[in-house]
């Protein structure tokens, strides 16, 4: 399924089932106000200085992020970012293992929490120019091409 909006204005996505990809494209905000399933992957393209929110328990197979400013992405069991580039901060919230397929680039703040499950970012390209924090309560590997210095934190 592909959304299209070429106005600046904000897209909110209801509830939806959705057996195969998810595209959504606009340039202006995207969140959600049901639970969204996509069984395929999904890829949000939002404005540069805009929001992407997705706080519900949604259910995504694998996310990529083409553009966005601030974005939290909350996912009920185990997900796989793909490319992501965030200008502002990256909230990712799993009940499940968190994985990545291609870099990461975040502009401001990485939080990651996957409960009682791995965290495995460990792309040679990563790019996390703030500060990252893991909340952890297992085994979790974190790479990024720059040198990282005090600029993260484990949280248990």
């Amino acid at each position: 399924m592909t959304l299209r909006s070429p106005t600046s204005n904000a897209l909110d996505l209801g509830a939806s089932t959705i057996n195969g990809n998810l595209s959504v494209t606009t340039g202006g905000a995207i969140t959600d106000s049901g639970v969204l399933i996509v069984a395929g992957n999904t890829t949000l393209t939002a404005g540069i200085v805009t929001t992407l929110r997705f706080d519900n328990a949604d259910d995504f197979a694998a996310v990529g992020i083409t553009s966005g400013n601030n974005v939290t992405l909350h996912d009920i069991n185990a997900l796989s970012l793909a490319a992501a580039t965030a200008s502002g901060n990256l909230n990712v919230t799993t009940s499940g293992a968190l994985t990545q397929s291609s870099a990461l680039t975040v502009a401001g703040t990485s939080s990651f929490n996957a409960g009682a499950n791995a965290i495995t970012l460990t792309n040679a390209s990563n790019d996390f120019s703030g500060a990252v924090a893991l909340t952890i309560a297992v085994r979790t590997m974190l790479r990024s091409r720059i040198r990282m210095r005090s600029n993260w934190a484990l949280c248990p």
